[in-house]
């Protein structure tokens, strides 16, 4: 068949061809086994069909010295339990990437229902049929090749292939491949419907862009692929991580905003890579280097949800590897969308003057205080103001950490950013022409000072920021006011925190503006503001001479 295929498909074929071969000499059956009774293989057999045991049965018939498989994660035994067990019609596993989605749904879940005689057809569907007819082509290769599953269940007789789209057992248990969209109506073998529909890696972030697109594609799911599944023993299958907010994923769950339930007719198992131990909630990372995520993650007790597979220095690597913006759609679901606003070419680096020669600085503190969003960052800057300038400093943003600490420390401890050299004239100097604030209005005032007064417990002396209570416009109306300060390169960030964790992502906050996370640029924009209005009075000159009530100067 091979020289009737050009480019990509004869590629495919090859590799097919290989997987095979590499089955077939992997596979072999031990002499042990060989020399069973047929009461024992069948008592054998009867044990690694149960689900309790559905790791031997993916150790005894798939591990090889190519592919060895991990022990399961929670969630694999979860889905597991859904589908055998619970017999849930209609799952969803949103896990992270590399979680052995395909593998488990394609093979493991296919095959151990063909054996045990619970297929009567199966459907896979994909972003495209070349996607799909590849993901089948594993399953053909495993029944064509494979040992171990011939040694147990006989030859099973194979006709057809997966690059023509459908291969069948000379049982008559079809198995089908169809790209999104394509009609999969009529499909059956004899009397026998498909009872097993498995949507893989039909998510696409780029298409998720058109909506219409998405919500015909998800039309399609629900209606023309999991109606041509067997009324009876029917059981649907999605597996795809969240790789856009409104992606099929998202419409398939039900949760497409925020706020939204999830489709209560689903088993739905959602597995981030770091997760709380109990809770099972996503433990999001502060971006570094792999040793500064790896602490931060440790820091906040993070585990990794396959802990079976992955150590939290596996994750860290792999958050490290990816970037956080990719590490946060493939690990964590989250997809942060580029704005249009902020960008590498306006918000350029710089060297900074020496603190002494800026007009003004600020100190601005928001500490998300009672704020109802999950995940929030709380946020310091320190800005200088020189001219038509505004140079960011310096950064902490965080979504834990002691917030008043790191506000007191810089704010009594500028010379670490600037190494004046503890010259005290310049220190003092330095201080004198710097405000420290804090945002608060006047609900949220008494309760923030609790908080100082308990951080001041552990000092010789009390220290207090301003607090700005000042009434603010909508947050999105109050950034976008910024773009053309921006435009005219007036906004600098500071070269020597080129790579910093905190500053990577106040810059990541910019630009993913208006999408995700704004609790950095927010506290920019207070400290921009403040800084504003005290040049505005130093600059305010007093009136000479004096007026009488007709108008007119003496």
């Amino acid at each position: 068949m091979s020289e009737d295929l050009t480019g990509k498909r004869k590629k495919d074929w090859e590799a097919y061809l290989a997987y095979s071969l590499r089955l077939s000499q992997t596979t072999a059956v031990e002499q042990n086994i060989q020399k069973e009774t047929r009461q024992q293989k069948r008592e054998r057999i009867k044990e690694l069909l149960k689900p309790k045991n559905f790791d031997k049965f993916i150790n005894y018939y798939f591990a090889t010295k190519d592919f060895e498989p991990a022990p399961l994660a929670y969630f694999h035994w979860e889905a597991i339990d859904n589908v055998f067990v619970k017999k849930e019609r209609k799952n969803v596993w949103e896990w992270h990437r590399e979680t052995a989605k395909s593998v488990f749904a394609d093979i493991f879940i296919g095959i151990h229902m063909l054996v045990d005689g619970k297929l009567d057809g199966m459907m896979l569907a994909s972003e495209n049929r070349d996607k799909a007819e590849v993901l089948i082509s594993d399953i053909e290769s495993q029944l064509r090749s494979n040992k171990r599953l011939i040694h147990d269940f006989g030859d099973f007789g194979i006709t057809g292939s997966w690059a023509q789209g459908h291969f069948q057992t000379k049982t008559g248990i079809g198995f089908w491949a169809f790209g999104l969209g394509q009609n999969p109506a009529g499909v059956r073998k004899g009397f026998k419907r498909p009872n097993l529909g498995i949507v893989d890696d039909a998510d696409n972030k780029d298409k998720a862009k058109n909506q219409v697109l998405t919500k015909e594609r998800v039309d399609w799911i629900n209606g023309e692929f999991m109606g041509c599944l067997a009324k009876d023993n029917r059981c649907f299958i999605y597996v795809n991580n969240r790789v856009h907010e409104k992606g099929i994923t998202a419409h398939i769950v039900g949760d497409v905003e925020e706020g939204d339930q999830v489709d209560p007719s689903i088993a739905h198992i959602k597995v981030y890579l770091t997760q709380h131990p109990i809770t099972r909630k996503p433990i999001y990372f502060n971006f570094g280097t792999e040793d500064e995520i790896l602490a931060d993650l440790i820091e906040q007790g993070a585990e990794p949800a396959w802990k079976e597979y992955y150590s939290l220095r596996d994750c860290a690597a792999k958050i490290a590897d990816y970037g956080r913006r990719n590490a946060l759609r493939q690990m964590y679901h989250l997809h942060v969308i580029e704005g249009n606003i902020f960008d590498d070419h306006n918000m350029p680096w710089a060297d900074m003057y020496e603190l002494e020669e800026y007009d003004s600085i600020v100190t601005y503190c928001d500490p998300a205080f009672g704020e109802s969003r999950k995940g929030c960052y709380k946020s310091i800057v320190l800005v200088g103001k020189k001219g038509h300038l505004y140079d960011i400093l310096w950064v902490w943003l965080r979504q834990k950490g002691n917030w008043i600490a790191d506000h007191r420390h810089i704010a009594e401890h500028m010379e670490e950013i600037d190494f004046l050299n503890f010259d005290e004239k310049k220190i003092q100097n330095v201080k004198n022409k710097t405000q420290n604030w804090v945002e608060g209005n006047s609900l949220q005032k008494t309760e923030l000072l609790k908080s100082y007064r308990l951080e001041n417990l552990d000092h010789d002396k009390p220290w207090y920021p301003r607090f700005d209570d000042s009434r603010k416009g909508e947050k999105i109306g109050r950034i976008e006011a910024m773009e053309t300060t921006f435009d005219r390169l007036h906004v600098r960030f500071n070269r020597k925190m080129k790579g910093n964790k905190d500053m990577n992502q106040l810059r990541d906050q910019f630009k993913g503006f208006p999408n995700g996370y704004i609790d950095g640029p927010d506290s920019f924009h207070g400290a921009k503001t403040k800084l504003d209005n005290r040049v505005r009075k130093s600059n305010k000159k007093n009136r000479v001479g004096k007026f009488f009530k007709k108008g007119y100067r003496k």
